[in-house]
C-alpha cells in the first residue's frame, strides 16, 4: 500500500497520545521524517517546538493524508485510532518535574511537593494509564512503550507505520543520527533533558519511591517495570483497594477538566484566527490609504505645475 491510507476519500484522525514526557514529542519526530509532512498538536504553545526547528524538517513533501495529532487528554470523543506512547511514571513524573521548571519556568517546590501534589490531581500518571488502558473506549489503540522506542528506534518505527497503513517515503538510516537523543540534546537540552531509562533513580528518594508505589494503583507491577517481593505485593494490594474509588472520581474529574480545556482551546483559537484575519483587513485599508495618498500627492503635484488662468 504505498503511500496510501486505508481511506482515501477523507483526511484519517491519528492521535498520539501520552502522559506528558513520555516520549510523544520524540515519536511525532519519527513519523514526520519518515512520512514527509508536519504533525499537528491540540496545545497552541507547542509551536514553540516548531519554531526552535525541531519538528520534522522534512514535512509538507507529501499529502497530508493522515492527520497525526498530539494530546495528553485521558478521554476523547470519537472513534479515531490512538497510538498511545508508555514510559515508566517514575521516569515520566521526575522529566515532568525537570520540565516545568527548566522548560516552563514555573515555580513548583522541590520534588517530594510535586509527587504528592500530583497524586492527589487527575494528572497522575496511574489515571492516565487506567483512563486509556483499562477503561473502554471506541478507538483503536498501539500500544508504544518507550522503553522499547529508546533500544529499538527503527523496530517501533514500522510499527508504527503499520498500524498507520502508511509506507515512509525515506530509509531510517537517512536521518536516525539527526533524531538520536544525543543530537537533540544537544540542539535543544532543556526540553530534551536526559532520555534515560530509570533516570529517576537520581532524584526519588526512598521515601519518594515508596509513595509513588502506594499511590500507583499496581500499575507500575501490570506493567512489568517492577518485580514486586512479598512486602510490595501486600502494599499494592492495599493500594489497589483503597484508590479505587480514587480514581473514579478523579479520573472523572479529570475528563471533565480535560473536554472544558479543549473547548477554552478551541474558543481561543477562534479568538486568535478572529484578530488575524482583522489585522490583514487593517493591513489592506493601509495600503490603500497609502495608494489614495500617492495617487493624490501626484495629482497635487501636476496640478501645482498648471498656469493659473483667469
Amino acid at each position: 500500500m504505498t503511500g496510501q491510507t486505508r481511506a482515501d476519500s477523507r483526511q484519517k484522525r491519528v492521535y498520539i497520545v501520552s502522559f506528558p514526557r513520555s516520549g510523544n514529542t520524540w515519536v511525532r519526530l519519527l513519523l514526520e521524517h519518515s512520512l514527509g509532512f508536519e504533525t499537528e498538536s491540540v496545545y497552541p504553545e507547542d509551536r514553540q517546538s516548531q519554531a526552535i526547528g525541531m519538528l520534522g524538517d522534512a514535512h509538507l513533501t507529501e499529502p497530508n493524508k493522515v492527520e497525526l495529532v498530539k494530546t495528553h487528554a485521558t478521554s476523547l470523543a470519537g472513534n479515531d485510532d490512538v497510538i498511545y506512547v508508555l514510559r515508566d511514571g517514575r521516569d515520566a513524573t521526575a522529566s515532568y518535574w525537570y520540565y516545568l521548571q527548566e522548560w516552563k519556568k514555573q515555580h513548583i517546590g522541590d520534588f517530594t511537593e510535586f509527587l504528592q501534589a500530583l497524586a492527589s490531581s487527575g494528572r497522575w500518571w496511574p489515571f492516565h494509564v487506567h483512563s486509556w488502558l483499562e477503561t473502554l473506549h471506541p478507538h483503536r489503540l498501539l500500544l508504544v512503550r518507550y522503553e522499547d522506542l529508546k533500544n529499538s528506534q527503527e523496530h517501533e518505527l514500522g510499527r508504527i507505520l503499520a498500524f498507520l497503513g502508511r509506507d515512509p517515503i525515506r530509509p531510517f538510516s537517512d536521518y536516525a543520527a539527526k533524531i538520536s537523543f544525543e543530537n537533540l540534546h544537544a540542539s535543544v537540552p532543556t526540553f530534551f533533558r536526559s532520555g534515560r531509562i530509570s533516570a529517576w533513580r537520581e532524584i526519588f528518594s526512598q521515601d519518594d519511591e515508596r509513595f509513588f508505589l502506594a499511590h500507583d494503583l499496581g500499575y507500575l507491577s501490570k506493567l512489568g517495570y517492577i518485580q514486586p517481593n512479598e512486602d510490595t505485593l501486600a502494599s499494592l494490594t492495599r493500594s489497589e483497594l483503597r484508590s479505587d474509588v480514587l480514581v473514579r472520581s478523579l479520573l472523572h474529574r479529570s475528563i471533565v477538566f480535560e473536554r472544558a480545556l479543549e473547548e477554552k482551546e478551541k474558543v481561543i483559537q477562534e479568538v486568535h484566527a478572529e484578530a488575524e484575519r482583522r489585522r490583514e483587513a487593517l493591513e489592506e485599508i493601509d495600503r490603500t490609504l497609502q495608494r489614495e495618498r500617492a495617487e493624490w500627492a501626484k495629482e497635487r503635484q501636476a496640478l501645482s505645475r498648471k498656469p493659473l488662468s483667469f
